[in-house]
């Protein structure tokens, strides 16, 4: 006797450094290697900026902080301020907020009297006294990585043995209440006994 069944897939994928991954197991299957079962790794590397192997091709997904980001927000008289990211991580690097404060007469960070151009800051407007600018910095996630384990589901059978004997309890028309069969034969459904 066989029974057919299929032994279930799983993928379970974890990441690092608060990043959250994701696995869309179509395209996962239809990769390289959703071919066998297996631990599978994904590594990031800030320097760079890029994922090894590239997650798109095995249905990978992040959320998170990857690469820096930088953005510029003003108040008082100014109109706008843009900030070039190369230039402003030349003199910063590190994750925060930063409030640029016009004294009237020059721009300070911390107190310290700066040239904006200097962290590729561009400003639209005439700045007046107790004007900011503020640069909200996220700094590149640091080297991270994605572990995907992966079980293939697979199709199989198993082969019972036929049995030799068959018992069964509970027949009142058998003036028994265990009835013992032995050199059994299976033939279209049913059991015989000789």
């Amino acid at each position: 006797m066989e029974i057919s069944g299929r032994q279930q897939e799983i993928i379970s994928i974890s990441a690092t450094n608060g990043l959250i991954a994701s696995v869309d197991a179509a395209t996962w299957r239809a990769s390289a290697y959703g071919s066998a079962s297996g631990t599978y790794n994904f590594t990031y590397t800030a320097s760079t900026g890029t994922w090894s192997p590239l997650l798109d091709t095995y249905g990978v997904s992040v959320t998170g902080v990857h690469g820096s980001t930088v953005s510029a927000s003003v108040s008082g008289a100014l109109t706008s301020a843009t900030v070039n990211k190369a230039t402003w991580e030349t003199n910063i690097t590190t994750t925060g907020t930063y409030i640029f404060v016009y004294d009237g007469e020059k721009w300070t960070l911390n107190s310290t009297e700066v040239m904006l151009p200097n962290y590729g800051i561009a400003i639209i407007g005439t700045p007046e006294e107790n004007d900011t600018v503020t640069i909200s910095y996220s700094a590149a996630t640091p080297n991270s990585s994605i572990t995907v384990n992966y079980t293939k589901g697979n199709l199989g059978t198993i082969s019972i043995p036929k049995p030799t004997s068959f018992s069964a309890t509970g027949f009142n028309q058998c003036n028994s209440s265990t009835m013992t069969l032995s050199n059994m034969t299976v033939s279209n459904g049913y059991i015989t006994s000789t």
